[in-house]
């Protein structure tokens, strides 16, 4: 390693030296606990303050979950499954 390429590392970590930590072993979204969060909606609330997330043109049915960080990462996969493929497997 070069000496400014030392330099320019020291300066990004903010004058820290050594080897980072290992990285985390949990998943990025832990798994709800609360019973109905992401069933999917076929008919009423599966407990009182569900929020049902839904976006038209999405592969991932219509689905219940808790208000929040749920429904915010239902909202997100059902976006992620609406955007359309071309037959080569590539977004368009």
């Amino acid at each position: 390693m070069t000496t400014s390429t030392s330099r320019r590392r020291k300066a990004w970590n903010q004058g820290k030296t050594g080897t980072g930590r290992a990285a985390a072993d949990s998943p990025v979204i832990e798994r709800c606990t609360v019973e109905g969060c992401g069933t999917e909606a076929t008919g009423r609330a599966p407990a009182k303050g569900m929020v049902k997330v839904r976006v038209p043109g999405s592969t991932e049915p219509a689905c219940w979950y808790c208000p929040g960080r749920c429904r915010a990462i239902g909202q997100a996969l059902a976006e992620l499954r609406s955007i359309s493929r071309s037959p080569q497997g590539k977004a368009r």
